[in-house]
């Protein structure tokens, strides 16, 4: 028995050591992200660096670039790597536009290969580079391969080299869209699409095995365009000829580093060490200090306000960012709840004198988009309310953006796709045929299980869910004639659920012009005749503790998932809003587009 107690007693004196050392663990890491994150607040972070005089800001684009982040306080542990993959827009191209001013940075460096983002995100910091240029600061970009998106913005580059060995990929754009009747025809599931619009391409992947002709021609619509600027810019930033520069992309005549010399696309070949000794010599130093742009805050001397004062006067810019649903939303979908809750707010406080809506949005769910159309409309009437798009604002996107004093979109931004759709997806069949399971019901009235998914959708039905659409649909067409101050025969003719690129948009009038986030922000100022204010951006970001992976069991599933599926966590995503699509109304495009 004395010998039982000494056991118990051990035991527990080691649980017990075991748990508070696990409790100090935790507590380090709590405390030291606090004390991280104090650091940043009172501008003591270790991240920032001390810069010397003729320092070089490094830009590699390797994470993913997107409009809006949530803070997460351990991204830089490795185990976490993939949390890590993001990184705003707007954070990017403010600190090269402060660059430029910076008497410190002497130049750029950039180390482009593969580039994680939207093409008109790349066309914003193509624009903030060649603003940076202006200053008279050099800018090199060495790739040890690249891509086309990457030298598209590499081309503002001085000078452009590429490892001896690399690749270089120039061969055009490519819109592929993936369809899926023939797997819904083998599993015997049953896909039904009610929509208003013919060019309301949303659903197509469900019962086609091909592009409609509608589709064919909106896709390439806008598709051409956008590579004949690519190509426009690329040969005024490297003085080629765009008909020639289009001969060696049609015809691949770039397989080698040689090669990329020879058409005048690439200035050298060297490794990153012989890049690095080219630096030291022109700049004549036997150092080179370069400043990665995730530490870069600028300088003492950036940082002073010169013939600014404080002001109470603000102008918030609210982002909405993905697609459109029910309650709060974060920062990559779009909740009702929550949006509606923040412009609110923006609308009735006094110290905002103007809104700035960012949208990037393919659409979602009617009755959602609705809601927000309506908080949108009253704070347009209480202030300036200017929509910058990103590089989507369609459908539900476009829904919300209407009611604005002022449109502004990208030359790339896909918008319009004025149009609705509802689905029915039967899967009888697939459950009595594949796996033998039957359903049998009771109810009161004949459509009292409209659109079950266990059977068939009768005509009559069909009849019904197709009147819900139309009625969904001339709302929408209404909303769009009142906020565009137009008649309803345009709108109808700028509708059928047709996607217009930001340059067709503006001719059209469903846009008022061209620009990026930041001339939105002047457009806004100059409407709410401002000129000293300041910025809030809006939703708060929640508190970065909220976002502690090892207290969020959907952080893990999420990241096993991905890292399981690989690309294929794309299709797993779209069946997931397939499945949540079935019985409901929607303003949807029909994909996302990746050039």
């Amino acid at each position: 028995m004395k010998g039982f107690f000494k056991y118990v007693f051990a035991s527990m004196v080691g649980f017990i050591f075991a748990y508070i050392l696990i409790v100090i663990i935790a507590l380090a890491i709590v405390f030291g992200t606090i004390s991280h994150y104090a650091g940043d607040m009172f501008g003591k972070s270790d991240k920032e660096v001390v810069l010397k005089d003729g320092s070089i800001l490094l830009i590699d684009l390797k994470s993913q670039i997107v409009d809006r982040t949530e803070d997460f306080p351990f991204a830089e542990l490795e185990f976490f790597e993939d949390e890590q993959l993001a990184v705003e827009l707007k954070d990017i191209t403010d600190k090269i536009l402060k660059a430029k001013d910076d008497p410190k940075i002497s130049g750029i460096l950039l180390n482009l290969s593969i580039i994680n983002g939207a093409s008109t995100s790349v066309g914003d910091i193509r624009l903030a580079l060649e603003d940076f240029k202006s200053s008279g600061k050099f800018i090199w970009n060495y790739s040890d391969f690249i891509t086309q998106k990457a030298y598209y913005l590499a081309s503002v580059a001085d000078k452009i080299i590429l490892s001896p060995e690399g690749e270089f990929l120039f061969h055009g754009l490519n819109a592929e869209m993936i369809y899926l009747k023939g797997m819904f025809d083998k599993l015997e599931m049953q896909p039904t699409l009610i929509r208003a619009g013919d060019y309301k391409s949303a659903g197509e992947m469900l019962i086609n095995d091909k592009m409609s002709d509608f589709d064919r021609q909106q896709t390439e619509a806008f598709l051409f365009p956008i590579y004949d600027r690519m190509i426009q810019h690329i040969a005024k930033s490297r003085d080629l000829d765009e008909a020639e520069l289009k001969i060696v992309a049609d015809s691949i005549l770039i397989k080698t580093g040689e090669d990329a010399i020879k058409y005048k696309m690439v200035d050298d070949l060297m490794y990153i060490d012989q890049v690095y000794d080219a630096l030291k010599e022109m700049m004549k130093k036997d150092k080179l200090n370069l400043v990665k742009l995730k530490n870069y805050y600028g300088s003492e001397e950036s940082k002073k306000e010169k013939n600014k004062e404080y002001t109470r006067d603000k102008i918030a810019i609210i982002y909405a960012v993905g697609s459109i649903g029910f309650g709060k939303g974060d920062a990559k979908t779009i909740g009702s709840d929550g949006l509606t809750k923040t412009i609110r707010k923006a609308r009735k406080d006094e110290n905002i004198k103007a809104i700035v809506l960012r949208i990037n949005s393919p659409g979602g769910n009617a009755l959602p988009s609705d809601l927000i159309w309506r908080e949108v409309k009253l704070a347009a009437e209480a202030k300036p309310l200017v929509v910058s798009m990103g590089a989507l604002a369609a459908s539900g996107g476009y829904y919300i953006a209407c009611p604005a004093d002022s449109i502004l979109a990208e030359p790339n931004t896909l918008t319009g796709s004025i149009g609705v759709f509802g689905l029915h997806m039967n899967l009888q069949k697939f459950w009595n045929d594949k796996l033998g399971i039957n359903f049998d019901r009771v109810k009161t009235g004949e459509h009292a299980d409209l659109m079950n998914p266990n059977r068939p959708i009768t005509p009559e039905e069909q009849q019904i869910v197709q009147s819900y659409v139309n009625e969904v649909y001339n709302d929408f067409k209404y909303r769009v004639a009142e906020g565009r101050v137009m008649d309803a025969e345009k709108v109808d003719s700028l509708a059928r659920g047709r996607i217009w690129s930001g340059v067709d948009a503006v001719e059209n009038g469903l846009v008022d012009r061209i620009g990026n986030l930041y001339d939105a922000i002047d457009v806004a100022a100059n409407m709410a005749g401002l000129e000293n204010y300041r910025i809030k951006e809006l939703p708060k970001k929640s508190s970065p503790f909220k976002n502690i992976p090892f207290l969020s069991m959907k952080m893990y599933s999420e990241r096993a998932v991905k890292k399981s599926l690989g690309q294929d966590y794309t299709l797993y995503k779209k069946a997931k809003e397939i499945r949540n699509m079935s019985g409901g109304i929607y303003m949807q495009m029909p994909y996302e587009f990746e050039f």
